[in-house]
């Protein structure tokens, strides 16, 4: 029978607790105490004599759940030792070979802390035998008790792990839960330099667990947004079992490309956006379903034990040629960018890659020159180009392509370049030939065919793209009396919110293309049901704009009222580039609801001097930066915006996304609590949360 009926057929016989029953199932019965002691309690193990997969068991995964969401997690705390003790001691008591993987990292504070890495084995039959990893991240961000992200993954491992502990198997199995800290990079790093070429070479493949149990839908993320051999095992299943359909999307960077540098397939199962409350001190357990988790589990867990079984062939070269890997190269896209002005040490990191020195010397200003080679691919060519990155005093200043040195002729270098970005823009006179030259307005890359006397020169360099603002609209009440607007909005009465953006005249450029103009609806749509009639007051124009590389950022500025003198008003800019993908779709949704709540918080602390006053009194603690003025910058973590409590516009932004219950009082809710007794802001609030519980 072969592998996808195998696993179709097996849906029959998920069904079972015969362990459980039998008294041969050891489940989360470790318990880290207060001082490290540990409780155990030694299961009786009978074995009867047909093997049946057992079923998730939800009581003991929302128990493990318990214990590692009781707290934050950071690195190098006592909190992340007790949560590595615990998850070790898990998978030693499921029979698991466990090893504790010790590493340094230098956190974005400067300071240097000692992060762990739990890594589990239980061995094939043989030095040959097929190897399946699963991956989890354990670590959390400062102050919050991560029970979806990232807790949500590390029990539905576990449990996984208990699972297939109790069936035989000819595949070797590896589970590893990453200190992620401040981005998992370093942990899978330290992980995969233990790694000999040997094992690599056995690896199926990967699945990393991410957030889990928030949101009705999971999807699977890989480099390139394309199948691979067990996230499409798992899509089947879990069609199978729960008729429930998995999606692929596009993750770079992630984990699942650190594993593709190094030629090893990978996915991560998740929901498809994370939770408003996920890296917050509200990321607590009544958040996770746990039924959720048990059906990805079931998943998972149905599939690894159909590849452990005897009669199931090898399946790494089929692995192989399901995915085009790239070990030991990195394939350029055209997102992500190029990172113009990055560091050497930087770039490493952006690509997964070291860097080999090529040459080192100094420009007629003193600076220094130094080149590093790598091995990458360009313009969907199969064969690898040596690329060489000059940096002038560590900054990354041009890209050289040895296309021609790889056998790729300038014509064909020159149809590859122009079936990604069009024809040449411009053509020139060179001493050798004609040079032509493309441009991509979008992440302002200049290329560069040069011919030269012994073949030619490909170049890629930074250019300064003009901005331009694909969409500037009044934001109006209904009944203001404006114009209505144009064919492809909504009329006014028809407007959810009570609130309609009206263009205002031809903006300067508009939209170039099908995605920028989806785009832009996508993020009008968003700014108009965060913004309901309660709160829409103070902002009168939104400009969605591009820079050609998403460096500009969100903010809002005064902008004055034509019509009233005195007004108060403000300016909403979205800078598209930071907010889509290249294809206008989120790069990540709830992290944009969080900044335009974040900015509207700061609309009504700028224009509202009474909220202002009172707060400032009440709250004398609060670590407001005085000269970051509105910018909500992408990339900033929840609690990041203050030093210790969030300033007026984060609390803003959490009164909105979280209810509090009364026994919460500690002093990150009291500020929240600011905002209850503000009627206005109160019924915006609940029109804002009923559109977002529309999206999901």
């Amino acid at each position: 029978m072969g592998k996808k009926n195998r696993v179709t057929a097996a849906a029959a016989v998920l069904v079972t607790a015969v362990f459980c029953a039998l008294g041969g199932c050891a489940g989360p019965s470790t318990r880290i105490l207060p001082g490290g002691r540990a409780e155990v309690k030694e299961p009786q193990v009978i074995l009867p004599d047909e093997v049946v997969l057992e079923e998730a068991n939800p009581f003991y995964l929302q128990e493990a759940l318990e214990v590692i969401a009781g707290s934050p997690r950071g690195g190098g705390q006592k909190e992340e030792e007790q949560t590595v003790a615990y998850i070790s001691r898990m998978l030693t008591d499921y029979g698991y070979q466990v090893t504790l993987q010790k590493f340094q990292v230098r956190e974005p504070s400067g300071e240097t802390v000692l992060r762990t890495n739990v890594a589990a084995v239980r061995p094939g039959p043989s030095p040959e035998a097929d190897m399946v990893l699963v991956g989890c991240c354990h670590g959390t961000a400062a102050g919050s008790p991560g029970a979806v992200h990232s807790a949500s993954g590390v029990v539905a491992m576990l449990e996984t792990a208990r699972l297939l502990s109790m069936l035989p198997t000819d595949t070797e199995l590896r589970f590893v839960s990453f200190s992620d800290g401040s981005g998992a990079d370093p942990a899978v790093h330290r992980y995969l330099s233990g790694l000999s070429e040997e094992e690599r070479q056995r690896v199926v493949g990967v699945v990393q667990l991410g957030a889990l149990g928030y949101g009705p839908s999971m999807v699977l993320r890989t480099d390139d947004g394309k199948a691979t051999l067990l996230g499409d095992l798992m899509r089947e299943t879990a069609d199978a079992l729960f008729r429930e359909t998995w999606t692929y999307r596009r993750q770079e960077p992630g984990i699942p490309s650190l594993f593709v540098r190094q030629g090893i397939p990978a996915v991560e199962a998740g929901q498809p956006w994370e939770a408003y409350e996920a890296g917050s001190p509200y990321d607590r357990t009544g958040l996770v379903d746990i039924d959720q988790v048990a059906r990805v589990v079931n998943t998972l867990s149905r599939v690894l034990a159909d590849m452990m079984g005897s009669e199931t062939p090898s399946l790494v070269a089929k692995s192989r040629f399901y995915n085009n890997l790239h070990a030991g190269e990195y394939v350029q896209k055209e997102e992500p960018s190029i990172c113009f002005g990055e560091s050497h040490a930087q770039t490493d990191i952006r690509l997964s890659m070291t860097g080999t020195p090529a040459s080192e010397n100094t420009d007629s200003q003193g600076s220094t020159i130094r080149s590093y080679q790598y091995r990458m691919k360009w313009f969907n060519v199969d064969q690898v180009i040596l690329t060489s990155y000059y940096y002038t005093d560590d900054r990354l200043e041009e890209i050289a392509l040895d296309s021609d040195g790889a056998g790729i002729g300038l014509e064909e270098m020159k149809e590859r370049i122009s079936q990604i970005y069009g024809v040449p823009w411009a053509t020139s006179a060179g001493p050798n030939g004609v040079e032509y030259h493309w441009e991509d307005p979008v992440f302002r890359l200049h290329f560069t065919l040069t011919p030269s006397s012994g073949g030619y020169e490909t170049h890629v360099r930074e250019y300064d793209a003009p901005r331009r603002e694909l969409f500037t609209g009044q934001f109006v009440k209904p009944g203001d009396g404006q114009v209505q607007p144009e064919a492809d909005r909504e009329p006014v009465e028809e407007q959810e919110t009570g609130v309609l953006l009206v263009p205002a005249g031809e903006a300067a450029g508009g939209a170039a293309s099908a995605a920028e103009a989806e785009g832009v609806e996508r993020i009008l749509d968003m700014v108009e049901g965060l913004y309901p009639e309660e709160l829409a007051g103070y902002l009168k124009a939104v400009h969605i704009y591009t820079d050609g590389v998403g460096a500009g950022g969100n903010y809002v500025e005064p902008a004055a009222d034509p019509e009233e003198e005195d007004s108060v008003g403000f300016g909403l800019w979205i800078d598209w580039n930071d907010v889509l993908y290249p294809d206008g779709t989120f790069r990540d949704r709830t992290g944009f609801v969080r900044q335009m709540l974040n900015l509207q918080g700061e609309i009504l602390w700028q224009a509202e001097e009474g909220y202002r006053t009172e707060f400032a009194a009440i709250f004398p603690q609060e670590n407001r930066a005085e000269e970051s003025g509105l910018s909500v910058q992408p990339g900033v973590a929840p609690g990041e915006l203050a030093v210790t409590l969030p300033d007026f516009g984060e609390s803003y932004q959490w009164f909105v996304l979280v209810r509090l219950g009364q026994e919460e009082q500690d002093p990150f809710s009291q500020q929240i609590r600011f905002f209850y007794g503000r009627e206005p802001l109160v019924q915006g609030r609940e029109k804002i949360r009923d559109y977002l519980m529309k999206q999901e």
